[in-house]
């Protein structure tokens, strides 16, 4: 799958092409409710320097987790950020 292998890439070089590939598929039918793909893009935002960016996909991400160990995962993110 196409998520997998931007994931697995973006490891290897963080860039603004793997980000945007990700931010490509924020809007698949199939993506637009898993919780990971915006935890993932958070990350990489937040790698990349930009906080705002981050904090807006891990609030993303949190809203749509749906176990509390992810939820509180997600929320220490965000209070790392300043945003909660």
């Amino acid at each position: 799958m196409t998520l997998n292998r931007v994931i697995a890439e973006s490891q290897l070089e963080c860039s603004a092409a793997r980000i945007a590939e990700l931010e490509a598929l924020v809007d698949h039918p199939r993506l637009h409710a898993y919780h990971l793909l915006p935890a993932v893009l958070a990350e990489l935002w937040r790698e990349a320097g930009d906080r705002h960016r981050a904090a807006a996909h891990y609030q993303r991400a949190h809203a749509l987790a749906g176990a509390l160990p992810e939820q509180r995962f997600l929320a220490a993110r965000l209070i790392s950020l300043g945003q909660l």
